[in-house]
């Protein structure tokens, strides 16, 4: 490609054509741009001579010699092609007329080349050779591309420096010219920097050339990720990487790192929640717990993680997070199972078990076969009696239904009529009695009366051919009130006959019972029991099933006799008669039973413990028993033993809760002391002094014989207004057969509620008595029951709760106190709200120190809601114990130091005080004291003393027994008391004495009795 370049034209004077001298005049030069001798074109042009016809050019390289012309024609101007480039041309030019005679040559046009090189990252311009005329000048003009610049400019191979433009003056020679350029040298710093848990590379500031690019890498530590990545102050995101293109100027970047983060997605269902909820951001490597709440009457149904179920769980931790979870609840209304069973010979509907929504009611339906009759229903292993129905309402708790059946009994003499000639048959078959010569006695093993037989009384039932079935039972309760050692006295018997071959009887044999039952052979097949007790009840019990002849005694097999053939039956002479009509019997008898098949051993021990005995068998401590063994089944060792004995009254049952009285809604309850084969009762008494209910005793003879102590405490142990009772037992050490560490809780009326033992099997053999308090400890409105041990507890006191018909432990207290517990250790509890915040305190009154100079007596400990216990037995060391305090008599507690504690409002400013009564050397006196939790402190309030000032031992107790503001104080005695309780009251007198409330149950007037006094609140107050 050509680039053309003008110069200065000279201008040739034609006057005669042969004299033509013309001036020539380079117009363009072109040329290749390079300096390697390619051909070139030069257009050349010239002045016009008037007379020439035609022209011819003329070009050389050395001056004044050319090469052959060139004929151009009548033009007067012409461009010459094949020029050698780089060399120096001299042109000429000639013209001729018409006869072709030719001028002379013009003036020569000497002509030099400027060639400029080519160019890398600039240019020059012009950019192609340029021929001149000689003395003419030339500028050249460089300019460098962007981003580079002229780092020299060359001229004829000498360099002239970084010049923008150079021109060529006066040419009288050929030049070249060569630029050259360079990047331009400038550099900018990328400030690059990372902060904690990841790095960035290159880091730090980084040098980057003008135009260039650069390029960074993010990377974020294991287990990080990266947050954020600024450039030049603006967010480009979370990327992991960058790059600066085309830099100008200079720039920072920053990497900034987080934990690296999984969300789980938590959703629960209607009817419930979980918390947190929604999308939750975890940690990697951590862990995120999920509590799980459902609605009031409504479960967990079901709870799926990423999709799996892991059960009706209330709580899910996801531990050591390392990707994204869900988790979802479901609720369904809440369900409770309800197990139904039936025994054999009947059936329950609906059976097994059957899910009941809460709040709901389910009833279930008993129905006996044919020939059988409903026996017991138990509800939560307690019976109800032998109902066809149950309706559970209110459904908030799993429950129990069993029941079982029995065939009726033939007969059932129960002499409840107290007077008359007719013994009624309360089994509904008609058998009724014709009584003769015997007596009706209040002294009743069952009920209210017995008859009692003084050798001469029989009682007659009318042959029936029912009273003679295949298979047989009698049972009957028996006293002998005569040593028959040496004689016979005939119980029972049924179509006998005259003779020995005919029907059954049940003999006084010498003190001993002899059943016998007839064959048909000469004689009976006989089975001899155990000796009588004279003057105690025994339950007699003989079966016969085609398989055996049995005897039973209280409940216990004593003998039994193979045996496979039929009953030989008097059908002739087949009255069946009490007393006997040929050996008369001494003695009582009460409830008779007779039955057409064989009573398992179950059912006898049933009928037994029914009666109101006692009972011991190797299960839970805390339930009460359906079914009852024999207490002297008891092997010696007493631990892991339950006691379900039951309370009653020696008469008709009252229900204290429908009492009224003139005063309040409270009686007084004394119960007994230490009275060994006469104790075991509690009386229950009017606050003046009247028997409200008669006596009530427990039917346990053998721990009654041994001590009889009942100590008594109420409480709201149900959360319904009304008090409960709780019986703590005596000292029950050193006797065989008699397990220690129990406590009864009885309704308002006597019924046993639970039977509970203290959960400390080493303490219950070498003590095992049991001192109970009540008070409701943690505020929710539900009295718990508070057990302290006596010598050897080592300091400590048991928490139970009832709930769902059973004793729960709750924890363990304990004072702490190594020296006290070496020497004594006994607890005496008692319950207050000291402070009035509805949270009762527990008082613990410590036992005599018995002159001791190491151990401080008339300490007493308090224990707080702050008191958290332990729920296992731990080192003795150990206190709970929020604060203490010391009776304010320095003399007696050097000497004793014993207090027996009660709280109540007594002058109702609204919080409890502390009554403290003394042992035999505090002379009959109580201190009156309050207490500040806060401080820790006492303040005395007023010493009292009782009517016995000396020798005695005071119990107290409080309750409201006026209609005044304030809770009444009342003091029962230890020994020496005969009987009777002395009350105090009326805060502004210093709390004189009211009255003197008298027992009325001749086993409290004894001079040896003790009293144990509660007050018990029938309604809310």
């Amino acid at each position: 490609m050509s680039n053309q370049s003008s110069i200065s034209r000279f201008r040739p004077s034609f006057i005669p054509l042969l004299t033509f001298f013309a001036s020539l005049l380079l117009l363009i030069f072109i040329g290749p741009g390079s300096t390697q001798g390619f051909a070139a074109q030069v257009k050349l042009a010239w002045d016009t001579d008037p007379g020439a016809t035609g022209y011819k050019l003329y070009y050389g390289y050395a001056s004044r010699t050319y090469g052959t012309p060139v004929d151009v024609g009548n033009v007067t101007q012409y461009t010459l092609t094949g020029i050698q480039e780089g060399a120096n041309c001299y042109f000429a030019v000639t013209a001729y007329d018409t006869n072709r005679n030719e001028s002379a040559f013009s003036i020569e046009l000497p002509c030099v080349t400027l060639i400029p090189a080519p160019c890398v990252n600039g240019s020059i311009s012009p950019s192609s050779a340029v021929v001149d005329s000689l003395g003419m000048s030339q500028t050249f003009t460089i300019t460098p591309s962007a981003n580079y610049k002229i780092s020299a400019v060359t001229v004829d191979g000498v360099s002239v420096g970084a010049v923008s433009s150079y021109t060529f003056s006066n040419v009288t020679t050929n030049h070249t010219i060569a630029p050259s350029f360079a990047l331009i040298s400038n550099t900018y710093a990328i400030s690059a920097s990372a902060g904690a848990n990841g790095s960035i590379s290159p880091s730090g500031s980084v040098s980057v050339s003008q135009g260039a690019s650069q390029a960074f890498t993010i990377t974020a530590n294991t287990g990080y990720q990266i947050q954020n990545v600024l450039v030049d102050g603006t967010s480009v995101g979370a990327v992991t990487s960058y790059t600066f293109s085309n830099v100008t100027a200079a720039h920072t970047i920053s990497a900034s790192f987080a934990p690296k983060t999984y969300a789980i997605n938590a959703s629960a269902g209607a009817n419930g929640s979980i918390s947190p909820s929604g999308s939750v951001s975890v940690t990697q490597g951590a862990s995120q717990a999920f509590t799980i709440t459902a609605n009031t009457g409504y479960q967990v149904q079901s709870v799926l993680v990423d999709g799996v179920s892991v059960g009706a769980v209330t709580s899910y931790t996801f531990s050591n997070v390392t990707a994204a979870h869900t988790i979802s609840a479901t609720f369904a209304a809440k369900t409770y199972a309800i197990s139904a069973s039936a025994g054999a010979n009947g059936t329950i509907s609906p059976s097994g078990s059957v899910s009941v929504t809460q709040g709901a009611s389910q009833a279930i339906t008993i129905t006996a076969n044919t020939g059988y009759q409903v026996q017991s229903v138990l509800v939560d292993g307690v019976s109800v009696g032998a109902v066809t129905s149950y309706t559970f309402s209110n459904v908030t708790a799993n429950h129990s239904i069993s029941v079982s059946f029995i065939s009726p009994a033939l007969l059932e003499l129960n002499f409840e009529e107290g007077s008359g000639s007719t013994a009624k048959d309360s089994s509904g078959s008609g058998n009724n009695g014709s009584i003769s010569g015997a007596a009706y006695t209040a002294d009743s093993a069952v009920g209210s009366y017995a008859l009692s037989f003084s050798g001469k009384g029989l009682v007659t039932v009318p042959a029936k051919s029912s009273l003679m079935p295949s298979n047989l039972s009698v049972a009957f309760w028996v006293k002998h009130t005569t040593d028959t050692s040496s004689s016979y006295g005939g119980i029972i018997q049924g179509a006998y006959g005259n003779g020995y071959s005919k029907g059954f009887r049940l003999l006084d044999y010498q003190n001993k019972p002899l059943g016998q039952i007839n064959f048909g052979d000469a004689g009976p097949v006989w089975i001899l029991g155990k000796a009588f007790v004279l003057g105690q009840w025994t339950h007699m019990v003989l079966t016969y099933d085609h398989q055996k002849i049995s005897l039973y005694q209280n409940g216990v097999l004593v003998n039994a006799i193979s045996e496979t053939r039929n009953i030989n039956w008097n059908t002739s002479a087949s009255n069946l008669t009490i007393g006997l009509a040929q050996w008369y019997f001494k003695g009582l008898i009460d409830d008779v039973l007779m039955y057409n098949r064989a009573l398992s051993s179950q059912e006898v021990g049933q009928l037994y413990a029914e009666k109101g005995t006692v009972s011991v068998a190797t299960t839970s401590p805390n339930t009460v028993l359906s079914s009852r063994v024999s207490s002297n089944t008891v092997p010696s060792a007493r631990t892991n033993y339950s006691v379900s004995a039951p309370f009653k009254k020696r008469s008709t049952t009252q229900n204290l809760s429908k009492q009224n009285t003139d005063t309040t809604s409270s009686h007084l309850l004394a119960g007994s002391g230490v009275l060994p084969g006469s104790g075991g009762w509690i009386e229950v008494l009017t606050p003046q002094g009247g028997e409200a209910a008669l006596p009530v005793h427990v039917d346990w003879p053998e721990y009654n014989q041994l001590n009889g102590e009942m100590r008594v405490a109420t409480g709201d142990i149900v959360g319904d207004g009304r008090d409960r009772i709780i019986v703590g037992l005596g000292r029950v050490k050193d006797a065989p057969g008699i397990p220690g560490g129990y406590f009864a809780v009885l309704d308002s009326d006597y019924s046993v509620l639970a039977w509970g033992q203290v959960e400390w099997p080493e303490y219950n053999e070498i003590n095992g008595e049991t001192r109970p308090a009540c008070g409701d400890i943690d505020g929710d409105g539900i009295a718990e029951i508070i057990v302290g041990l006596g010598p050897g507890g080592e300091g400590r006191m048991e928490v139970f709760k009832y709930v769902d018909h059973q004793l729960k432990h709750v924890k363990w207290l304990q004072a702490g106190w190594q020296d006290y517990n070496r020497g004594n250790g006994e607890m005496r509890p008692a319950c207050g709200d000291l402070n009035g915040d509805g949270k009762v305190e527990v008082i613990a009154g410590l036992g005599p120190i018995d002159g001791n100079p190491d151990i401080p007596g008339g300490v007493f400990f308090i224990f707080d809601q702050t008191s958290t216990g332990s729920t296992d037995l731990r080192d003795s060391s150990e206190s709970d114990a929020s604060g203490w305090g010391v009776i304010n008599w320095p003399e007696y507690n050097r000497l004793n130091g014993e207090s027996w504690p009660a709280c109540g409002d007594v002058n109702g400013d609204g919080k409890d005080e502390i009554v403290l009564s003394l042992g035999k050397q505090g002379e009959g006196r109580f201190e009156i004291l309050g207490f500040d939790m806060l401080q820790n402190r006492t303040q005395h309030i007023a010493w009292q003393q009782s009517l016995l000032s000396e020798g005695s031992t005071t119990h107290p107790a409080c309750g409201r027994l006026e209609t005044d503001a304030g809770d009444e104080i009342v003091i029962g005695f230890s020994r020496g008391g005969v009987g009777f309780m002395e009350v105090f009251g009326n805060a502004d007198q210093k709390f004189q004495p009211l009255r003197q409330v008298q027992t009325q149950f001749e086993a409290f007037q004894k001079q040896e009795s003790e009293i144990w006094p509660a007050v018990f609140r029938l309604k809310n107050q």
